[in-house]
């Protein structure tokens, strides 16, 4: 059998094979759909109640952006809490406050000691931003749990929300 013909030969029966597994092979299911976790909403700062707490919630946001200009005694390296909190504390994915505030109190490991929300940001303030914890039941901490607080409405308590922590 000369070259060209065996070629030709082979050529067409790679084709022809590929054709007839391309016809009978049967067709594979369609992937299911994956389910996607909602991504909660918190609710705006600017949206809170006109009265006492309303307040110490939007100065919670405040401080949240303003860190190192509201609460000077307490911030030592000029950092403010968004630096690792984006959006405020709002957004998904970047340790939103609104998903941690369901989840205390709660053992940490860091301490060994069972922590309250306000423990949680005094440690915020002495290690992130290098600086001295507010008293419990201060100002600052009071506006930045009524903030937190304020978002979280509608999560039920305990749960671990999609967004929680850092991806």
């Amino acid at each position: 059998m000369s070259r060209p013909l065996f070629a030709g030969l082979a050529i067409g029966l790679t084709v022809g094979a590929a054709a007839m597994f391309a016809v009978t092979r049967p067709h594979a299911p369609a992937p299911a759909a994956v389910a996607v976790a909602p991504v909660f909403a918190p609710p705006l700062a600017a949206n809170a109640p006109a009265d006492a707490y309303g307040d110490a919630v939007r100065l919670g946001a405040k401080l949240m952006t303003d860190t190192a200009t509201l609460a000077p005694r307490y911030v030592g390296n000029g950092l403010v809490c968004s630096n690792c909190h984006l959006d405020a504390g709002r957004k998904a994915g970047a340790a939103p406050l609104w998903a941690a505030f369901v989840n205390f109190p709660a053992f940490r490991k860091k301490n060994g000691e069972i922590n309250s929300f306000q423990k949680r940001v005094q440690d915020c303030f002495l290690y992130s931003l290098n600086g001295t914890p507010p008293p419990f039941g201060s100002r600052e901490l009071l506006a930045i749990e009524s903030y937190a607080a304020f978002m979280a409405r509608g999560l039920p308590s305990g749960m671990s929300p999609p967004g929680r922590s850092f991806p």
